[in-house]
């Protein structure tokens, strides 16, 4: 199992981070070790400097294939929920400017946030016409459409099975909404106790709070104990 990440799939997300709008699907890789299943609470990496979030639609593959013609590759889906991916943005803008890989900046674990609820893909599913929005405590901070996603589910999972084969349990991760937001670092706030002593208590859950309205919604909650909001 692995998750397949799709970068750059909006166009203005690429161009907010002055980046080229791809021509074709740029995609990494997360390890399975990445991922955090619902019921797990969501802990600041130890890595210094900025953790980003960003809310994804993921779609989970059911198959083996290679080489899968776009106008099958629907086939391959049995399920998709939302999720979020989390990001070591100061560490990854170092990476880049040195021309290195990104996978410590995005490929630690607990980096992909998983939704509790998992959505069958139907006959009358349409993954490029779904409003998703990311709420933090009671606030929206992420609302957008799929509709502007530059490439498709199915021309993504062709193109991606052209170059790795897919596996049963693969996830195939979306990127994400046009705007994107800054994990904070949380001080205790009944003792005088260090920020990264903080940052290794768990800070939160993230659940995927099935359909409201017909939008697909990632909910965020309060923190628990004496920890502030995390966001």
């Amino acid at each position: 199992m692995k998750v397949i990440c799709i970068g750059r799939n909006y166009a203005d997300h690429a161009k907010e981070l002055g980046n080229d709008v791809p021509s074709e699907p740029m995609f990494f890789l997360k390890p399975s070790t990445a991922c955090l299943f619902a019921g797990q609470p969501i802990r600041m990496s130890s890595i210094p400097g900025e953790i980003a979030y960003e809310l994804e639609l993921v779609v989970a593959i059911d198959g083996y294939a290679t080489n899968v013609p776009a106008s099958m590759a629907l086939g391959m889906v049995s399920h998709y929920t939302l999720g979020l991916d989390l990001t070591a943005r100061t560490l990854q803008n170092e990476l880049k400017a040195n021309g290195h890989p990104w996978e410590k900046a995005k490929a630690w674990g607990g980096s992909a946030v998983l939704g509790d609820v998992e959505l069958p893909l139907t006959s009358s599913t349409d993954l490029q016409a779904m409003a998703i929005e990311l709420k933090k405590n009671g606030e929206t901070v992420q609302k957008d459409s799929t509709a502007n996603m530059l490439f498709k589910v199915q021309d993504l999972i062709a193109h991606v099975s052209r170059y790795i084969t897919l596996e049963p349990g693969d996830l195939l991760s979306r990127e994400r909404q046009r705007v994107w937001g800054p994990l904070r670092r949380v001080m205790c706030s009944k003792d005088s106790s260090t920020e990264s002593a903080c940052c290794k208590q768990p800070l939160g859950n993230g659940r995927f709070a099935s359909l409201r309205n017909g939008v697909p919604l990632f909910v965020v909650g309060h923190c628990p104990g004496r920890y502030s909001t995390f966001f």
